[in-house]
């Protein structure tokens, strides 16, 4: 097993602390004001990158967890001072892609795809889907089947959990499957899909979906972001202002949405009121695969590698944006991808 090497750099604001996980399992912890404090290998690089969903905390936010891709995979939690607090070993016969936790019990929440021996019409090898459930130290509570292949690509791209616990919402991204599926909690029960084979059961989402009160606000792969119920009616189209963007992502924060383009697919970061309002255009060159609330006056983004043969483009790096002024305070970069971002404190 690799050991974990952990090499302190400079001092800085523990009032809150960011996390960031790279494509190559490399974990840096930051201050606030985005120094690096600490930089730890989890694993060697995996074969494979992911976006959003590998890192979450526990509801005191004392402890952060991290999904290591790759062989071995497992889950590394870590105090807020970067110290580790336990290594989990994850069952070998799925490739574990997404992780959350619990709000009210602090379980981990694990979603992995399992090959079956088909491939479908666009080449891809199918994938059913699995849930494991940890104890927040690791002990195995459950493995429950979600979804069987059945000739489709069931790509696991989003976890989020309600906050009362009661259930989850599990987002796909295959080459041929979008929608989320609603999967109630203790005991598990999945949702009835009454949608064409290859949409979930709440189809309209395509990306991030999460609840807020009773409802789920849900990306929709298009500008607009949609407000469903729990059987994916839209009740509501909430409109972000972006255009011509691939919209999948954004945060919660209370009332709000913070919807943003992903760079390759379009651009910008917009104030989306949940309730009643109209969207405000925060930053329109912003953008970011990722991204985490720091307080109420700043968003950092995560963006990816991204440059044309001319060399035109960006590097890798964290994106701190001032939400209330509209502009970018600072642009920090990264030696590889940024796979998640996760703020605490």
């Amino acid at each position: 097993m690799l050991a974990l090497t952990v090499a302190a750099c400079s001092s800085g604001s523990e009032d809150r602390t960011l996390f960031v996980l790279l494509t190559d399992n490399r974990l840096l912890r930051l201050s606030e004001q985005g120094e690096v404090l600490t930089r730890v290998r989890l694993g060697p690089p995996p074969a494979f990158a992911s976006y959003g969903s590998l890192l979450a905390a526990s509801p005191d936010e004392r402890r952060v967890y991290a999904l290591v891709r790759g062989k071995p995979q497992r889950v590394v939690a870590f105090e807020r001072s970067g110290a580790v607090a336990g290594r989990y070993a994850l069952p070998g016969d799925a490739t574990w892609r997404r992780l959350a936790t619990g709000p009210q019990t602090g379980r981990l929440y694990l979603v992995g795809d399992v090959e079956g021996n088909r491939r479908n019409e666009l080449g891809q090898i199918e994938l059913g889907v699995r849930l494991l459930v940890l104890s927040p130290d690791g002990e195995r509570l459950s493995l429950t089947p979600i979804r069987e292949p059945a000739g489709r690509d069931w790509h696991a791209g989003w976890i989020t959990v309600a906050p009362d616990e009661s259930s989850l919402l599990l987002s796909y991204h295959g080459s041929d499957t979008t929608g989320s599926d609603l999967i109630r909690l203790d005991p598990i029960r999945t949702c009835v899909d009454s949608t064409p084979e290859w949409g979930a059961c709440l189809a309209h989402n395509h990306g991030r979906a999460e609840w807020h009160r009773d409802r789920i606000v849900a990306a929709t792969g298009e500008s607009p972001l949609a407000l469903l119920d729990p059987s994916g009616r839209v009740l509501r189209e909430l409109d972000t202002g972006l255009r011509e963007v691939h919209l999948m992502a954004f945060v919660l924060d209370g009332e709000t949405a913070y919807a943003f383009g992903d760079c390759v697919k379009g651009t910008g970061v917009a104030r989306v009121p949940l309730i009643d309002g109209k969207p405000r255009l925060v930053a329109r060159a912003a953008c970011g695969d990722v991204a985490a609330l720091l307080g109420d006056s700043a968003l950092v983004l995560g963006r990816r590698w991204s440059r044309d043969p001319y060399g035109r483009g960006a590097n890798a790096s964290l994106v701190f944006v001032d939400i209330e002024k509209g502009k970018t305070r600072t642009t920090l970069e990264l030696p590889e991808d940024p796979a998640d971002v996760l703020a605490v404190g």
